[in-house]
């Protein structure tokens, strides 16, 4: 079995052509324990997100609630961008 590496992966493009209420169904359903806090901020971080990055004409990759290895937490939102993690 494959290790999860995040909640919510996608290629930029998919990300940017996603419907916000799916990609929150799809980090709600990976997650345990979602509160309403946890989904306000989810919100905000993908309209923002959305936004922000909707110029970026490179590949690039997101990944949402991205497990850090060796260290037992996670980062929010991780930018990969041609080999720049963000």
């Amino acid at each position: 079995m494959k290790p999860v590496v995040s909640l919510y992966q996608a290629s930029l493009v998919d990300f940017l052509s996603s419907d916000e209420n799916s990609i929150i169904g799809s980090l709600t359903a990976a997650a345990t324990g979602v509160d309403a806090a946890q989904l306000d901020a989810w919100q905000i971080q993908i309209g923002f997100l959305k936004q922000s990055l909707a110029s970026i004409a490179r590949p690039a990759h997101i990944y949402f609630e991205f497990f850090i290895p060796r260290m037992g937490k996670r980062a929010d939102v991780v930018l990969l961008i041609e080999g720049t993690i963000v």
